[in-house]
């Protein structure tokens, strides 16, 4: 099977925490689908997120981040959830340069011989704010609006499922 790239935004759209770098570390495991910080602070997965994560794997998705966050607290919060199995690189911007960050994992890819075509790499976000500095960069990039026009991954798998023909 040809790979794709999919691209993930976390705050809002991989957990319910809208910036997860204003948590107080270290996050602390309550149950599988949610941590806590120091102060507090609940952080829950989104719903059937391991469930999409897997069924991109097992349909020969590249899967990165592509977050604006503090690179620690992602890691820190990925690793208490147990998600970091999942993503094959970690694009965490502390600027809000998103698009840069693509750029470097595209010529990350071409440097490891794969050549991914911008209509096959996903990206969801549940904000919009970047997709046009992104859009100069890959400019058939499907963007899927989590929260708006994208309800939830289950949405998100059926409509990339049907692009792909997968």
């Amino acid at each position: 099977m040809v790979k794709w790239l999919l691209l993930m935004d976390l705050d809002g759209t991989a957990w319910d925490h809208l910036d997860i770098s204003r948590c107080i570390v270290p996050f602390k495991k309550v149950d599988n689908d949610t941590i806590q910080d120091s102060n507090g602070t609940v952080i829950r997965l989104k719903s059937d997120l391991r469930e999409f994560l897997q069924w991109a794997k097992d349909n020969s998705a590249i899967i990165s981040t592509l977050t604006w966050n503090d690179r620690q607290h992602v890691i820190d919060a990925l690793e208490a959830f147990n998600l970091t199995k999942y993503f094959d690189h970690l694009e965490i911007s502390e600027d809000s340069r998103k698009d840069l960050k693509l750029k470097e994992l595209i010529e990350t890819l071409k440097k490891e011989k794969i050549h991914i075509p911008h209509e096959r790499i996903y990206y969801l976000d549940d904000r919009d704010i970047h997709i046009d500095d992104i859009r100069v960069i890959a400019p058939e990039i499907n963007f899927l609006h989590m929260g708006l026009k994208v309800h939830n991954l289950k949405e998100a798998r059926k409509i990339i499922s049907a692009r792909l023909s997968i």
